[in-house]
């Protein structure tokens, strides 16, 4: 809201197609302009059993937002992963708060995952319950963003993946670039990229003092 009322530009920001489809807040979304996304949470189900990790090995992933990873062997228990669950699936390990990769399903109880940092607090511990998320096709998302971006639109985009009061930044999603970079690529179109920052003063109370900086628009350089 803050950006809205100062920007000279109409912005139109991603939003959850689950929560876009609700009354009211569909609507409000709707006469914003807001353009609706489909996120892989949104469809996430229980899977079937239980589960455990165990080590497995480092990995070289291709990745666009990840290096080297590591590789560990997920065990079901009572599973039906070959029916459940896919390759580029992810899964949600209760107790980590935190989305994996699936490399590869081996059976019904066995399946790799990709990690960034080894979650030792699982490791050869009690199994735990799990949910399964599909694989969203990113490229349907991206139409819809050029598709704006195209008719002359702006996105608004929170690098982080989401909003917070934390005073320190939460690692950046590759969204701004890859959505930049494929502009560029496939429409030709030069996407200027401008940072906006927000300072809030005692902004846990009513009223309470923002300032909103703009920063120099950002070009992608197509060398």
């Amino acid at each position: 809201v803050v950006m809205l009322s100062t920007c000279q530009r109409t912005i139109s920001y991603l939003m959850a197609e689950k929560s876009y489809r609700r009354r009211i807040v569909g609507d409000i979304a709707w006469a914003m302009g807001v353009v609706p996304v489909k996120r892989a949470q949104d469809s996430a189900r229980s899977g079937s059993g239980k589960i455990t990790l165990e080590m497995a090995e480092y990995i070289t992933t291709n990745d666009a937002d990840s290096d080297t990873m590591q590789k560990l062997k997920v065990v079901g228990i009572d599973t039906n992963f070959e029916q459940e669950i896919h390759a580029k699936d992810k899964i949600f390990i209760k107790g980590l708060g935190s989305q994996y990769k699936v490399i590869s399903v081996k059976s019904n109880t066995e399946l790799e995952i990709a990690v960034s940092s080894i979650p030792s607090e699982l490791i050869g511990k009690d199994p735990v319950d799990y949910e399964i998320m599909e694989r969203i096709d990113q490229k349907v998302v991206y139409e819809k963003v050029m598709q704006r971006l195209g008719s002359g639109g702006t996105i608004g985009i929170f690098p982080e993946g989401g909003s917070h009061d934390r005073t320190d930044l939460l690692p950046l999603k590759v969204g701004v670039a890859l959505i930049a970079y494929s502009a560029l690529e496939k429409d030709g179109m030069s996407v200027p990229i401008v940072p906006v920052g927000m300072s809030y003063f005692r902004g846990h109370r009513f009223r309470g003092r923002v300032t909103v900086e703009y920063g120099r628009p950002i070009y992608i350089d197509p060398g």
